[in-house]
């Protein structure tokens, strides 16, 4: 048996590699490195698209876009929401 590659005797000498140059050492980076286990991918995470809202006046009712000027006044930061796709079904029978 070798003695040199038994149990954790690898990892101290990676141990004593990594305070040499400094640096923290970690069992899951060691892992990783020796290609025991593979590395932990990090997903960023997605935004969600806000959902385009309406302006209000000062009493809270809904503001109406004024035609005159090229902004949208109506939705706030001029964005105004697509209009949803019809649904197309199965015409009926007619009896």
């Amino acid at each position: 048996m070798n003695i040199n590659n038994y149990l954790w005797y690898p990892y101290l000498r990676y141990q004593e590699q990594c305070r040499a140059e400094g640096k923290e050492d970690s069992i899951q980076e060691w892992l990783e490195l020796t290609g025991k286990v593979a590395p932990k991918v990090v997903e960023k995470p997605v935004k969600a698209k806000a959902k385009p809202k309406r302006a209000r006046t000062k009493k809270g009712w809904f503001a109406k876009d004024d035609p005159s000027t090229p902004e949208n006044e109506a939705w706030v930061d001029g964005v105004v929401p697509t209009e949803p796709k019809k649904k197309r079904g199965r015409p009926r029978k007619k009896s």
